[in-house]
């Protein structure tokens, strides 16, 4: 576990590299909402071996509590969500704080990020270091 931490955390690192000089690499506050507790804690911990600030919850709900009292850069969350979608998080989450960047995960190719009325990134899953650092960085 120790050995791939060290692995996942060079080659996110070496990635930091290839940017250019204009581009710094700033550490977030990412919100992870994931009804899967599997996939949420790997992905947050990949997040973290990144160097961000990460909270997992497992539904909307917990979400909307978490933000009561916090804010975040990203709300990275899951699409299908039991009760209330992730897209009614999100729309929620950017009416408390219309600066929070979103990332939607879904293993649904076919989800259209237009119908969502607001800017997002979308995620298929399942989603690999390289395809999660890539749509962090477009979320700036």
């Amino acid at each position: 576990m120790i050995k791939e931490r060290t692995r996942v955390t060079r080659h996110y690192y070496l990635n930091q590299g290839d940017m250019n000089d204009t581009q710094q690499y700033v550490p977030r506050h990412i919100l992870v909402v994931e009804d899967y507790l599997d996939s949420q804690e790997i992905t947050c911990e990949l997040l973290r071996l990144m160097g961000h600030t990460v909270q997992g919850v497992t539904s909307a709900e917990d979400a909307l509590a978490y933000l009561q009292d916090n804010s975040v850069d990203i709300l990275l969350t899951d699409i299908n969500l039991p009760k209330m979608s992730g897209v009614e998080l999100a729309e929620q989450a950017i009416r408390r704080n219309p600066v929070t960047h979103v990332i939607f995960a879904s293993g649904h190719a076919n989800f259209d990020l237009k119908s969502v009325g607001f800017s997002a990134r979308l995620l298929s899953k399942p989603f690999d270091l390289d395809t999660l650092t890539r749509a962090l960085d477009a979320a700036r």
